[in-house]
């Protein structure tokens, strides 16, 4: 009965989850453009690493970078991980400087073993964030005559994603792994144009509204070897298939007496995405682990155009210390992790993102659950234009139970 309520519980979360998504949002200019600004796709205890995932593998982490990874859960075992963010953000335009606080539901997810050597996971998480309130004035010249104007912009909403994924060990080292994204959201963008000292000029206001529901894939690959006893590695790769959206666009400007629209259903990819990664360990105390991935962002469509987006290239470096896995003393047993992550971004050109991490990760005592505490500091914009300075404290509980034995009585 107490595993029925526990299922429950979960369903429950997964709800408020997706209401606390709704409601979460930014406020940066830089999310105008493209998607908007895209989440990473790391989890609980990577998340203090620099975002590593991709030769991640381990019983105590869900880790939905990698699908191949789920074959790895222990076949009594279920888990589920939720987590949080709060982000004091600070924006840099010249001489001029804003700060605010935002706090963002992050993801859920679950994880159970099917068979000895199958794991299935699903879960929930933002893809992208749209928000932003901003305005400027500029001067025109007419007729030897000096002119304002002024332009007000605000976008609101952004992507979410599920996911079900499932991994299968075969030839004992070896993993296979895919997951199935169901991707939904709405994206709106409006511009507001005012002349304010021309007699007789109309306003002019544009709304673009992007409405997206479709489908897309990740799969993945692992293999795992312990040497000597001491020493452990995976080596993983993913790769994703550029996929048409299915959506639906509509665009209106409106000024004066005249309105246009226009709808389409057509002119939106997702694009391809490759990604290797190791992660190796000594003697289960140190761990040290890569990643790097690339998407090709260029040779997507974006409003019916190729070309207009940049492909990406990512970096991430982590490493995780447990000074004794088998202690018996709390201190013993918490995990201390460090990272640091360089990108460029798809929708500016010459920027520079970057980010260095640290946690921990502090055990529960009665069972295999870890509370996951990590800070994140990061650079992203463009210094000739907008530039945004980040402090993040993320939030996660993986939460172990063992379900899928019987008691037997002697």
């Amino acid at each position: 009965m107490h595993k029925i309520k526990y299922v429950v519980s979960i369903l429950m979360l997964l709800f408020v989850a997706h209401s606390l998504q709704a409601q979460s949002g930014s406020n940066s200019p830089l999310t105008r453009y493209g998607y908007g600004d895209i989440n990473s796709t790391s989890y609980s205890a990577s998340r203090a690493m620099g975002g590593i995932g991709i030769g991640y593998r381990a019983k105590s982490t869900i880790n939905p970078v990698n699908p191949a990874s789920y074959s790895n859960v222990d076949t009594l075992t279920f888990m589920f991980d939720l987590g949080g963010s709060l982000t004091h953000s600070t924006l840099r335009s010249g001489n001029e400087r804003n700060g605010e606080f935002n706090g963002s539901f992050d993801y859920l997810t679950l994880m159970f073993p099917i068979t000895r050597w199958m794991g299935v996971s699903l879960g929930m998480n933002p893809y992208s964030t749209v928000g932003y309130n901003f305005g400027n004035v500029d001067t025109l010249y007419l007729d030897n005559h000096e002119y304002h104007s002024q332009e007000m912009y605000n976008g609101s909403g952004g992507l979410s994603q599920v996911y079900l994924g499932v991994s299968a060990k075969f030839l004992k080292h070896y993993s296979v792994g895919i997951n199935a994204y169901y991707l939904f959201g709405n994206i709106t963008h409006y511009r507001e144009r005012n002349l304010l000292n021309l007699p007789g000029a109309s306003n002019t206001y544009q709304r673009d509204n992007l409405h997206i529901s479709d489908f897309r894939f990740r799969y993945g690959f692992q293999y795992f070897n312990t040497f000597k006893e001491k020493h452990a590695l995976t080596v993983g790769a993913i790769y994703e298939n550029k996929s048409s959206l299915n959506g639906e666009f509509e665009y209106t400007m409106f000024g004066g007496h005249i309105q246009k629209t226009h709808e389409s259903k057509q002119g939106f990819e997702f694009p391809s995405k490759y990604g290797v990664g190791a992660y190796y360990t000594y003697n289960k105390k140190i761990s040290v682990g890569a990643d790097f991935d690339f998407q090709n962002w260029s040779n997507a469509k974006y409003y019916g155009q190729i070309g207009t987006l940049n492909d990406v290239s990512k970096f991430s470096l982590g490493v995780e210390y447990l000074p004794d896995p088998f202690s018996k003393k709390f201190l013993g047993r918490v995990r201390y992790r460090a990272g640091t992550t360089v990108s460029n971004s798809y929708v500016l050109n010459d920027q520079t993102n970057y980010a260095v991490t640290a946690g921990v990760g502090i055990p529960f005592r009665r069972n295999a659950s870890v509370l996951n505490l990590g800070f994140e500091y990061g650079e992203s914009g463009d210094k000739a234009t907008i530039r945004e300075n980040y402090f993040k404290i993320t939030l996660s509980t993986t939460f172990v139970e063992r379900w899928f034995y019987k008691s037997v009585i002697r």
